[in-house]
């Protein structure tokens, strides 16, 4: 994402969205000006792990906009995952190696294969064509074999 291009102010994802890593870490990226509104929120935020001023305050280097002098040892506001943290910086890695052009094109043809499938078996996608997404698909389950529950299903992949 274009985060700083497109005037994003706060972007969060999952490590399991399109990295190939496992689920359970948090990627957020927040702008000066997302900053600025939190530091003068009304109330404080009532969660160790989800409060980002804590992280600036404790984990992020100045250097980078937070509070931490650069070079200083760091605190972190919760347990962190090392694991995660290894496995991520794994699937980083071997994201770079494939490159990412490569790796939009091969999302491109397996969702283009899945949905092309769909098809032929006259099963409906959804949303509208026009904004599928290349990384999750959902469908609509024929009503001859669709469940009691729901009638709709959708499969996010992993992105490796």
């Amino acid at each position: 994402m274009r985060t700083d291009e497109w005037g994003v102010d706060l972007n969060m994802t999952g490590s399991q969205k399109c990295l190939a890593a496992p689920l359970g870490m948090a990627l957020v990226a927040v702008s000066p000006r997302a900053w600025e509104v939190m530091e003068h929120r009304s109330k404080p935020a009532r969660s160790w792990a989800y409060d980002l001023l804590r992280w600036k305050e404790w984990w992020i280097p100045m250097s980078r906009g937070g509070q931490v002098p650069d070079g200083a040892p760091r605190r972190q506001p919760v347990s962190m995952p090392t694991h995660l943290t290894a496995a991520m910086s794994v699937a980083v890695r071997l994201i770079l190696e494939e490159g990412l052009a490569h790796r939009f094109r091969r999302h491109d043809v397996a969702a283009t294969a899945l949905r092309r499938g769909l098809a032929a078996m006259g099963v409906e996608m959804f949303p509208d064509p026009s904004i599928l997404s290349n990384t999750v698909s959902c469908l609509k389950v024929p009503r001859a074999s669709s469940p009691p529950r729901s009638s709709r299903r959708c499969a996010t992949g992993t992105g490796s």
